[in-house]
Formats: structure tokens, sequence, C-alpha cells
């Protein structure tokens, strides 16, 4: 997969500073993506988003939004509420049990 080109940029620093930024751009550059962070891209992949450099559009996963409706919703409070009623009626049982005031 071909990638957009690296420009050289001109630094500033030099000797030891100029080294270790070499270093830095060397392992960026040795990496091919970072999931969920960055990634390379083939410019025709950027040139179909109309040129957006908006990070969501290339290495975030989309968001998936399934659809739920109010019954369903409804249905799990339900269940979720009769699992808590459940688990509360046995805690009680083990605190009597056990000669603890409930």
């Amino acid at each position: 997969m071909g990638c957009c080109p690296v420009k050289q940029m001109t630094s500033r620093l030099d000797g030891p500073q100029r080294i270790m930024e070499l270093k830095m751009e060397d392992r960026w550059l040795s990496v091919d993506e970072i999931e969920g962070v960055a990634r390379w891209g083939p410019l025709s992949e950027i040139e179909e988003n109309d040129f957006n450099l908006n990070i969501a559009r290339y290495v975030q996963k989309p968001f998936e939004e399934g659809t739920t409706t109010v019954e369903e919703v409804l249905k799990d409070f339900q269940n979720k509420l009769a699992a808590l009623e459940q688990a509360e009626e046995e805690l009680e049982a083990l605190l009597i049990k056990e000669d603890f005031e409930v």
C-alpha cells in the first residue's frame, strides 16, 4: 500500500538533539499502525474524503449505533430489577441465618 509522501522538514536542532530527533522520526516512520491512534493511509483514501484530515475518519473505529426499542430497554430493566430483588432476598436470608438484625 502506498502512503502519503513525508516531506523532510528542516530542523533547527543540531548535534545530539538532532540525532535524537532523527531517531524519533525513524521510529515513527517504521510503525505501520498504532490501533486507534495513527496509521499510514494512501493518498487516494485522503482524496476520497475530500482531503479531510480529521483523525476520526482514518483511525478511530466508527461508532456503531444499534437501534433499540423502548420495549427492549424496558424488558432489560425489568430483568435486572428482578435479579436485584432476588439477590436482595438471598442476602436478607443469609443475614437472618447469621443472626444479623434486618
